[in-house]
């Protein structure tokens, strides 16, 4: 090894590179059984010295591709080492490097040694990709942190934390709690030293997993340390809207920026040119203060104000705005997070979104029964509740487009309530058998004591389902001409088929109309959907026969009526037409 070290010019390895990339692993395979004790660090040297030649040789001779094509070749090294040895490295063999301020060091240039230790940590990385944790990320960092001005080290850096939490996967029960959110800290602190990230090698990248990945983060520190990594890009269109961006993010200046600011493109508070990169930005600091009460304030009754008045302000938006928006609200539901195989960018451009009717089916085809039931009740009605501020607060020429994505998912919601209420009963129709995943979930939620909605109890699951169908109501009485789709009333009538059976009983010893009674009296004056009310056998008799019944409250009376009502006028309706 030394006498190769000593008589292999740098030129000659040019040539012969491709059998040397060979060699390395051979020779690290003769002393990976031995010990330090046994010389092996002095090996390791002459291995590293030599690799260093390699790319020596690739780097003056301009072989880019070869150049960046060695940490994958040399991976095998670093898979025979423990975490130690990597750490004897990197302490021993690359400090005096990345301190060293001289253009040439013993022969060779700094890029050189620069490409070498970004090599052999990238190498390292890829070598245990999806099984780093948070400790090998906070080494990566700190290395990072000491010797930020090596440009190849901090890229490793980047690529250890996304392989953790980047822009094309997101694992969640990594990517939480106080020490990654610590790890994710230190690391944009470390970005946020960096003079010209332009210069990095795939800084678009970095870019985009700063603004796509990081900046919907419920905790307004990492927001603002996100927002100021981005500015270090310098970007034209950026600079102006700073401190607006940043009063979006503290909530002590946040109302005074909704009422002094304007998204609406007649303010022209935003050039048009600067709309399509200002207004995603804008949307991804603002989604976690509308699907999170805690980032507005201690009170709920006051964050509660706070999320209308944020939501009023997005309501400035085009439409063609507004998709990007609407899939952030359904981001912590996770269902695609189930599936890391399909659906990985369903939100993941930072410019302009489609969410056309195609999108929106691909979309809603995640949320199956088995992944709604391994949610959280408590998350489910917090995503309710966020549809109703929504339903309330946009006008229909907003909403419109997004009523097919968001009553997909109530109606589906709806549905696994059904579901987990008659599993709770032990009935179920042929068509809703228990899959064995719902099995499965049922059994890890009981093992594990979570709160998944299988494991909500009978209560819980009665006022979600209630809570569904006072959305539907809403919807139905205020868009009764939205045409909704064949398998959405599809999912409603075989959702509330149980209620149905039990409609005349239930109906008569309420005291005021249900939601579900509400909704059919909305139907009954809709000429789009009035038919659909036979879809239920006998539903249309028992509403009559609710006055039979002596006991019955006058609301429900006077609400029977109305449904009588409608019904003849829509038949008078027809008759004219008729006779037109």
């Amino acid at each position: 090894m030394s006498f190769l070290l000593r008589n292999a010019p740098v030129e000659q390895l040019i040539k012969d590179y491709g059998p040397l990339l060979e060699l390395v692993p051979k020779i690290v395979g003769s002393f990976a059984s031995l010990s330090s004790e046994d010389g092996s660090s002095s090996v390791l040297d002459n291995v590293l010295n030599l690799m260093l030649k390699i790319l020596s040789g690739l780097n003056n001779s301009g072989n880019l591709p070869a150049l960046t094509s060695c940490p994958q070749k040399w991976a095998p090294v670093f898979q025979l080492q423990n975490l130690r040895l990597l750490d004897n490295l990197i302490e021993s063999n690359t400090e005096e490097l990345l301190m060293a301020e001289d253009d040439n060091f013993r022969g060779f240039s700094r890029n050189t040694w620069q490409s070498l230790i970004g090599g052999a940590l990238n190498s390292y990385n890829k070598l245990h990709c999806g099984s780093l944790g948070l400790e090998d990320a906070n080494k990566f960092i700190q290395l990072a942190k000491r010797h930020y001005s090596c440009r190849h080290v901090l890229l490793a850096s980047s690529d250890c934390l996304d392989s953790i939490s980047g822009v094309d996967s997101y694992n969640s029960r990594t990517c939480k709690g106080k020490r990654w959110k610590g790890v994710l800290k230190e690391w944009l602190n470390l970005i946020k030293s960096v003079r010209n990230p332009k210069s990095f090698y795939r800084s678009q990248f970095l870019k985009d997993v700063l603004q796509i990945r990081l900046l919907d983060e419920n905790d307004a520190e990492i927001q603002m340390k996100v927002l100021d990594c981005l500015l270090l890009w310098k970007d034209d269109f950026l600079l102006p809207y700073e401190q607006n961006l940043k009063n979006l993010i503290c909530s002590k200046n946040l109302r005074e920026e909704l009422t002094t600011w304007s998204l609406s493109c007649e303010s022209s508070l935003i050039e048009a040119g600067h709309r399509a990169y200002i207004v995603p930005l804008a949307v991804r600091i603002l989604a976690p203060k509308v699907r999170k009460l805690k980032t507005l304030a201690s009170r709920k009754h006051a964050s509660v104000h706070h999320r209308r008045a944020v939501l009023s302000f997005l309501a400035e938006l085009d439409t063609t705005e507004l998709p990007l928006f609407f899939k952030l609200l359904i981001k912590p539901l996770r269902v695609i997070s189930l599936e890391p195989n399909e659906g990985s960018n369903w939100c993941q451009s930072p410019g302009s979104i489609s969410l056309d009717d195609s999108v929106t089916m691909e979309f809603l085809k995640y949320f199956t029964t088995d992944n709604i039931v391994a949610l959280s009740w408590k998350k489910i009605s917090g995503f309710l509740h966020v549809v109703e501020d929504v339903l309330g607060t946009f006008d229909e020429f907003h909403l419109g487009p997004f009523l097919n994505l968001l009553m997909g998912i109530v109606v589906r919601i709806l549905g696994c309530c059904t579901f987990c209420l008659d599993g709770a009963k032990g009935i179920y129709s042929s068509s809703e058998d228990m899959s064995a995943s719902v099995k499965q979930t049922m059994d890890d939620a009981g093992e594990a004591g979570t709160h998944t909605l299988m494991r909500a109890s009978a209560k819980q699951l009665k006022d979600v389902r209630s809570f569904c169908l006072k959305i539907v109501y809403a919807v139905l009485n205020k868009y009764e001409d939205h045409d909704f789709d064949c398998e959405f009333w599809d999912l409603f009538f075989t959702s509330v088929k149980p209620l149905i059976n039990n409609f005349k009983q239930e109906g008569s010893s309420s005291e005021k109309p249900s939601s579900l009674f509400s909704s059919f009296l909305a139907m009954s004056r809709s000429h789009r959907l009035v038919s659909l009310l036979y879809r239920a056998q006998n539903l249309v008799p028992d509403i009559f026969s609710i006055l039979t019944v002596s006991t019955v409250s006058e609301a429900v009376v006077s609400g029977v009526l109305k449904f009588i009502e409608n019904l003849l006028n829509l038949e008078n309706d027809f008759g004219e037409e008729d006779n037109s």
